[in-house]
């Protein structure tokens, strides 16, 4: 959830800790802090040798935990004793360095708390054996010198950021050179110059306790900036940090990543900052006011540096708050300082859709300050930082607000946890971080046990594990807005996976009274009660690991052998219950992970970009805890024993090349042929595999054998550059060969040399720049949807007079600049314009493309009279549109219904003869567009807008409630377009107009029902669909019923809800996707005119009505059989499509064979005697293989004759049945 908790704690470390108080040795005279004492102390010790000798002339320093003072020093005398004077009272830090010319290296850091008038004694401080050794130069000035006097920190690092106490420092001689003690672990490393202000880029340096080297060099600054208060006066002493971005995370996703840290820098009294960035890669700048201050909000913003060294000038306004607030102490009652404070705006799925809009710390009352000018439905999320121990026992919190857009005041209160644990690796180690995921109990599967429940603000039912092992939770669980009580809760225990390798998932049961305030009891997974010691907190021991083995590398044949964060990577998923376990590897290669009985797919990859080794897969099916794993990849001498997995060798490898040099920061993706009617031509292509292309160009994978069709596609800012695609073969031997047969039939990029892939971007023929008339400027995320036309012959358009119908074939997003580059075929588009996410005024237009010769030949407006595209700096300028549909979404309640979502379908003549007859066969609406109700402010309220351009025509409108709407049910509209303008909407009760806006009210339910199957268990998380008579025939659609309705979900508790006007209907309740059990199941509804349902009977003629509510309990299949493939021993076929036939080849019912091969066909007496099913081999069964990759087909889509089937079967098989081969 939190992309960027790395930086919030640096931040803080580095605001709050020894650095800043480096920092101060430059910039702050030597003077108390506010509030500090005029009365002084001392601070008294002994400095030894690392062999425990006295040792003259170290320096001792005293140093501030808080900015703003200058640290105190002593020199120590013969004997090694020293006295720091005129030290104010308060906590500080105290650490020793040797004199010059000694062997050892500088103090661990000690603390002293100095009182009034009086001496503190601090013991012996040892110096350390000299182990991490280096020397700082700078080359600002053109040459290299040594840097003296230069401030070195290495500070470990951990899931969250630096570690408690990992802080470790010194200073360096007159040469430059610098020493500490053994170390071990993942540290960040940097330099710090306070005669300049500025620092050494940070480097990540993974040390083992042994001799290590590690220079530093401060490089002439890149990034530089100005940053102004709200009034355009310099701002002095802000924090500026250079977060580095994930790049394949923010191609793919337009989002940062953080991975770790790229520069730091503070602003001077003139509000400049530099810093020295020397990688090329994507990074969010952020700017932090001081401490405390809440008259200004943080700064973001995210940029590029092309090549290394790039120079970078920001011009930076901080702008003034409209959101403040308190976080209180419930204990004491007061402001609770440094703690951290983020607000993520709620996409339309309810959960948060990009990092945090607004973020900063609590100063010394507790208060602190954001802007927020988007109005929505905000998480804010409170957490304490590990190294603020006044608020140990208390716990952050995450909680949904309501954002105006206005001033506001956000109140919080930290959490008292009703359950406090310690989570241990054995006996005396624990887990260092991790996270907590809550499920109802037993929470083995995902959909069933976890999504749903939220905590009392509507949040999500998770939590973190702090750096010791600590877990502190408010167990209260809600759902839909409901406390739900008395409920045992299994809590999965994740340890981050790269501080505790080997440390297995570990689930715990917890009991909570009917009000949640009481833990009743706790147990382990195999029901074992765990007591809670005196203090009243548990400890949990976590699970031994019953999936271990050692990931071999293939290039050595030996483990794999790592370092840093990239060690490879394992993980187990079960997609039929959704539930997983992961891990990294460990440096040695061995891997620990714990599985519940089920069946799973395991994942294993190595180090991030690596072009040597490739991923692999097994199976690991685990039975009473005992695992047992097959597959080519891994190795086990008997089941439960250690598995031993060698990682895949690349056959594809590959460059991404633009001018001729290697260039990429993009995505590859891998698609197979899809041959639906097997005739040996690809229908379409299925992504099965995508990859990241790095900064310089390269990929690598691992193929089997089988045809490719390679998509690359650009990062967001590797501008010149367009989608290509590579079309390839690969022989059984794994050798990669480009396709030469599709090649010739497509743009094809495939180049193939020495072995490798070489790869050309696309030079794009067609840029765009999706403008913004309210801004004059291009819309930010903008984007653009293109279909081409296409002939009545299925050739390519080449004008609209010979174009029939249209197809979607490509999109492209505009990024920050609102630009868009694409390579278009020959050919006629339709170009749809997108606003980006944060607009909600305009709506998406449509032009009109024509490529000929791979050039633009001319790009116009829709409009009756097509108007020309202009054009700017090479780019037709494509205006959003002011809409003609527009207004606001609201619940049946009048509420803002935010984040709902308005579906367009428009009426089409689509059997060709001139008119469209809505209520007769076989006219119908086809979906075009779409748009989302988004929260703004409109007079002090927050209303949900939508905006829409739609051409002349008939529509049909469905609203659909936001995912975090549980109470209001999709209602559809029919309006019609005329001469641009809505002439009309109904239900006009639903859809009420004024001023020429719109708005529209979603439904509450007059249907509600449960689904259950045949065992009367609740059917979850499937769905049911409705069907009307709309032509009067009995004959169309299955049992007269031909026009679809609507639709609804089931929920995790079997239960659905629908709003239906008077009518009769026919109702589908169908099995989720992973049952091959039982069968969709119809019952018949009739809704009066109050609206309510008077009647629900099944196809058995029984009565479904129960108190108002509809019961439907899902057909098991009254036949079954299984379907075999025709492959060497004729293996079960999974997936295979089973239809029963009748006599004219249509399908009376169907089904689909599970991982064994067996399916289920509800065959009714009404279905075997109207299809005269009971004369000799009338009813066949035809079966249809998966869809197959061209070229790998092993089967084909066979018949079989049944004979004659006897009416009154319960459960009748129909035996095995082979398929086959295909030709």
């Amino acid at each position: 959830m939190d992309m960027n908790m790395s930086g919030s704690s640096l931040r803080t470390i580095f605001r709050a800790g020894m650095v800043t108080a480096l920092a101060a040795t430059a910039l702050v005279v030597s003077a108390p802090t506010g509030g500090a004492q005029s009365d002084t102390g001392t601070v008294t010790g002994t400095v030894l040798s690392s062999g425990g000798t006295p040792v003259e002339g170290a320096t001792v320093y005293v140093m501030d935990a808080e900015p703003g003072m200058k640290p105190w020093t002593a020199t120590t005398a013969a004997d090694g004793t020293f006295t720091v004077a005129d030290v104010y009272p308060d906590e500080w830090v105290v650490m020793a360095l040797p004199p010059a010319g000694s062997s050892d290296a500088t103090s661990a850091m000690g603390s002293a708390v100095v009182t009034a008038g009086s001496a503190t004694a601090v013991g012996n401080i040892s110096l350390t054996t000299a182990t991490v050794t280096g020397t700082v130069t700078s080359t600002v000035t053109g040459t290299s010198v040594a840097a003296a006097g230069v401030w070195v920190v290495f500070m470990e690092m951990g899931m969250q950021g630096p570690t408690e106490g990992g802080e470790n420092m010194t200073v360096t001689d007159a040469d430059g050179n610098y020493s500490l003690g053994p170390l071990s672990g993942m540290f960040m490393a940097l330099a710090y110059d306070p005669a300049t202000g500025t620092m050494t880029a940070p480097a990540q340096a993974q040390l083992t306790g042994t001799a290590t080297t590690q220079d530093f060099v401060f490089t002439p600054p890149n990034v530089t900036g100005t940053v102004t208060k709200p009034d355009g006066t310099a701002y002095e002493n802000a924090f500026a940090i250079a977060l580095s971005c994930d790049s394949d995370f923010y191609a793919q996703m337009n989002q940062c990543m953080v991975t770790g840290e790229g520069g730091f820098g503070a602003t001077g009294a003139d509000g400049t900052f530099t810093m020295s960035i020397p990688g090329a890669g994507t990074y969010m700048l952020q700017i932090e006011p001081q401490h405390g201050d809440t008259t200004v909000g943080m700064h973001s913003e995210i940029f590029t540096l092309a090549t290394a060294g790039e120079e970078k000038a920001f011009t930076i306004q901080l702008v003034a708050p409209n959101v403040t607030g308190t976080v209180t102490n419930p204990t004491t009652g007061a402001g609770a300082e440094d703690v951290w404070v983020m607000a993520f705006l709620l996409g339309e799925s309810g959960y948060p859709e990009g990092p945090p809009s607004g973020e900063g710390p609590t100063g010394e009352n507790g208060q602190f300050a954001m802007t927020l000018t988007t109005a929505g439905t905000y998480l804010f999320m409170v957490e304490i930082p590990w190294f603020n121990n006044s608020l140990t026992g208390l716990m952050g919190l995450n909680q949904n607000v309501s954002i105006t857009g206005d001033a506001q005041v956000v109140d919080f209160t930290l959490g008292v946890p009703n359950f406090s644990a310690t989570f241990m690796k054995d006996e005396t180690n624990p887990v260092k971080w991790g996270w907590v995921n809550i499920c109802k109990s037993p929470g083995t599967n995902w959909q069933l046990h976890c999504m749903g429940y939220t905590d009392s603000g509507g949040g999500m039912l998770n939590s973190n594990i702090g750096q010791t092992g600590v877990i502190d939770l408010n167990l209260d669980p809600y759902q839909n807005s409901s406390q739900v009580g008395g409920e045992t809760w299994r809590l999965w225990l994740y340890p981050d996976e790269y501080e505790n390798a080997g440390v297995a998932k570990t689930g715990v049961d917890v009991e909570l009274n009917s009000n949640n305030t009481a833990v009743l009891s706790v147990k382990d997974s195999s029901g074992n009660e765990i007591n809670a010691g005196s203090d009243g907190k548990y400890t949990i021991t976590a699970a031994e690991p019953n999936l271990t083995g050692t990931v071999i590398d293939p290039t050595t044949s030996s483990a794999l052998s790592t370092s840093g964060h990239d060690r490879g990577h394992i993980c187990a998923e079960d997609r039929t219950n959704w539930t997983w376990d992961c891990s990294n590897v460990t440096s040695t290669g061995t891997f620990g992970i714990n599985l519940d009985d089920a069946t799973y797919t395991v994942h294993v990859e190595p180090p991030h970009g690596s072009t040597t080794m490739s991923k692999v897969s097994f199976t690991a099916t685990v039975s009473g805890g005992v695992v047992t794993a097959s597959g080519a990849a891994a190795s086990q001498s008997a089941a439960g024993a250690a598995v031993t997995v060698t990682l895949g060798t690349p056959n594809l490898i590959g460059t991404m090349q633009k001018s001729g040099e290697g260039a990429g920061d993009g995505h590859l993706a891998i698609q197979t042929p899809q041959d639906e009617n097997g005739d040996g031509v690809a229908d379409w292509w299925s992504h099965s595999a995508g990859i990241h292309i790095s900064r310089e160009g390269a990929f690598a994978t691992e193929l089997s054998q089988g045809t490719y069709k390679l998509t690359a596609e650009p990062g967001w800012n590797l501008s010149g550059a367009s989608p290509v695609d590579a079309y390839v073969d690969v022989a059984a031997n794994g050798d990669v060969s480009c396709n030469t047969t599709l090649a010739a039939a497509a743009t094809d990029a495939c180049n193939i040399s020495s072995g490798s892939l070489v790869m050309s971007w696309g030079t794009p023929n067609f840029q765009a720049l999706v403008y913004n008339p309210t801004t004059s400027a291009g819309e930010i995320d903008g984007g653009l949807d293109i279909e081409q036309w296409f002939q009545s012959n299925g050739t390519a358009a080449t004008s609209l007079n010979n174009a029939a119908w249209s197809r979607w074939v490509t999109w492209g997003n505009g990024g920050t600049t609102g630009i868009a580059e694409l390579t278009l075929d020959n050919g006629v588009y339709n170009v749809k314009t997108r606003p980006g996410w944060g607009t909600v005024d305009l709506a998406g237009d449509d032009f009109t493309v024509v490529v000929v010769d791979n050039a633009v030949s001319s790009c116009q407006t829709t409009a009756s009279t097509p108007a020309n595209c202009s054009t700017s700096s090479g780019a037709y300028v494509l205006p959003l549109a002011t809409p003609n549909f527009s207004g606001t979404a609201v619940k049946a309640d009048s509420s803002a219904a935010t984040w709902a979502h308005v579906s367009v379908m428009q009426w089409k003549d689509s059997d060709d003869d001139g008119d469209i007859q809505k209520d007769q066969c076989c006219d119908h609406p086809e979906w075009i567009t779409g748009a989302n109700a988004r929260p703004a402010t409109v007079s002090d309220q927050t209303v949900a807008k939508f905006g829409l351009s739609l051409a002349d025509g008939d529509y049909e409108i469905d609203l659909h409630p936001s995912w975090e709407d549980s109470t209001s049910i999709r209602r559809s509209f029919d309006i019609t377009v005329a001469s641009g303008s809505v002439t009309s909407c109904t239900p006009s009760a639903a859809c009420t107009s004024s001023g020429g806006q719109y708005q529209l009210a979603l439904a509450t339910s007059n249907v509600t029902g449960a689904v259950t199957d045949s065992e009367g268990n609740a059917v979850t998380y499937s769905f049911v669909d409705v069907m009307k008579n709309a032509d009067g025939d009995n004959g169309t659609g299955e049992n007269g019923y031909e026009a679809f309705v609507t639709w609804g979900d089931v929920n995790n508790e079997g239960a659905f809800s629908l709003y239906l006007d008077a009518g009769t209907y026919q109702l589908a309740a169908f099995p989720p996707w992973s049952d091959t059990t039982h069968q969709r199941t119809l019952v018949t509804l009739v809704v009066d005119s109050t609206p309510a349902v008077t009647s629900c009977t099944t196809a058995q003629s029984s009565s479904c009505l129960s108190s108002g509510a509809i019961a439907v309990q899902l057909a098991k299949g009254n036949y079954s059989g299984t379907i075999k493939s025709s492959a060497a021993g004729n293996p079960a076929l999974e997936n295979a499509l089973v239809m029963l036939v009748d006599g004219s080849g249509d399908v009376i019912t169907d089904s689909l064979t599970n991982s064994n091969g067996i399916y289920y066909l509800n065959i009714s007496d009404g279905d075997i005697n109207d299809n005269s099913c009971t004369s000799n081999n009338v009813c066949d069964l035809k079966v249809q293989p998966a869809s197959l990759a061209v070229g790998s087909a092993v089967d084909k889509t066979t018949s079989f004759e049944l004979g004659t089937f006897s009416t009154g079967q319960t459960a009748a098989s129909l035996g095995d049945k082979t398929l086959d081969a295909a030709d």
